[in-house]
């Protein structure tokens, strides 16, 4: 049955998005949406805890991961115009590229590395067998060719490199549903310039501004709303409290990284070493910003040094949270070419707007401090004395 955001034409489905209008589904991409994978998706925030902070920031993976897709599909087709089969297998890993994110998405990375020891692209990785190998392989496309794709390599670059599908729609789309205008970026310069060359993606020097014009547009989002303190600082506590859930052993991590979001803050709701925890979130009492102690000023500083400052200072571990603040990816290089693709160098040695973020991200680097508003004091005394 077609719901109202839905439409066919011609024998294919149409799906309506807020952002790029209507995106065309093809039978295969049409049973892998329907598959449970990619279902669990519309479930799974994109930007995590933004939400506590912009009420806009609700926008899902599933969303993401269809814009990803028409994304790839249109800068494919511009590069390959001839590979309509090769196109396909592309776009269909712009729309699977995100199925193995844990609840709310890169929030809870950090601790299924620990636990898991995979990534979000790993456990990703796991799932394409069974049912998708399936549907992939009944539509006569090479499940071998999307499995690399899928890792990023040769012309997978088009979904996951610097000026990739998946930069390029999260950028679009999450300064769409929150309102902020630094997202804004030169799509059109930039599918029209964007190149295949060396085995790699590049772009062509007259595109050197559409570049540019993302490197912008993804510093300025990162500061304004992804690393927004208080969203930072309630993700930190949402760890904290799936951590301690799983060091207790009342959870088991394997199943706890393919919960939804709100499943997954049903359970630690429950459990008696997380509860409390999650109530303070659900009830927005955010813990206190203690301290941001920039790790360019302190060599050798790091997080489990303040955890263990925190706590010989008389905190308990479910009083205070330290984190990393930082930008994934900041250092990224892009091959400039000319048009008979030749290269010409890096983006980072003809642009001095390239090095000037990539300064400005590195002065940005920080390790973050936060603890209940009733041990503030003591903590701060605690941090002032290690730190200075």
């Amino acid at each position: 049955m077609q719901t109202s955001n839905q439409r066919k034409q011609n024998d294919a489905m149409y799906i309506r998005d807020p952002v790029f209008q209507d995106i065309k589904i093809d039978d295969v991409k049409s049973k892998l949406i329907d598959t449970r994978i990619l279902q669990r998706l519309k479930y799974i925030k994109q930007m995590g805890f933004s939400y506590i902070v912009n009420m806009g920031a609700t926008g899902t993976r599933f969303e993401h991961s269809l814009g990803t897709m028409k994304v790839t599909d249109e800068i494919a087709s511009r590069i390959f115009p001839s590979k309509e089969k090769e196109n396909e297998e592309l776009a269909i890993v712009g729309l699977l590229h995100d199925i193995g994110h844990t609840p709310f998405s890169h929030e809870t990375e950090e601790t299924f590395i620990k636990t898991l020891h995979k990534t979000h692209e790993q456990i990703g990785y796991d799932l394409l067998n069974g049912e998708i190998k399936d549907i992939i392989n009944d539509h006569g496309l090479s499940f071998s060719k999307i499995r690399r794709y899928f890792q990023g390599s040769g012309k997978g670059q088009i979904v996951t490199g610097p000026l990739g599908s998946d930069r390029i729609d999260y950028l679009i789309r999450d300064s769409y549903h929150t309102g902020v205008a630094y997202g804004v970026i030169d799509y059109t310069k930039i599918k029209n310039e964007i190149t295949f060359a060396k085995n790699n993606v590049a772009i062509y020097a007259s595109g050197l501004e559409g570049a540019e014009s993302m490197l912008i547009a993804r510093y300025y989002m990162y500061i304004s709303v992804y690393l927004h303190k208080t969203s930072e600082i309630a993700a930190s506590m949402f760890r904290k409290a799936l951590e301690m859930a799983i060091e207790k052993g009342e959870i088991d991590p394997n199943n706890a990284a393919r919960y939804t979001d709100d499943y997954a803050m049903y359970e630690l709701q429950k459990l008696p070493s997380s509860s409390e925890m999650i109530n303070k979130i659900l009830n927005r009492r955010i813990f206190k910003l203690v301290a941001e102690i920039k790790t360019q000023d302190k060599d050798g500083i790091t997080s489990e040094e303040a955890a263990s400052a925190l706590s010989a200072a008389g905190l308990d571990v479910s009083e205070f949270t330290v984190f990393e603040n930082n930008l994934k990816g900041a250092n990224d290089d892009i091959l400039v070419v000319d048009r008979q693709k030749k290269k010409l160098g890096n983006l980072s040695e003809i642009s001095k707007l390239f090095n000037v973020l990539t300064t400005l991200v590195n002065e940005r680097k920080a390790i973050a401090v936060a603890c209940t508003e009733k041990k503030f004091g003591i903590a701060n005394s605690a941090i002032k004395k290690l730190y200075g």
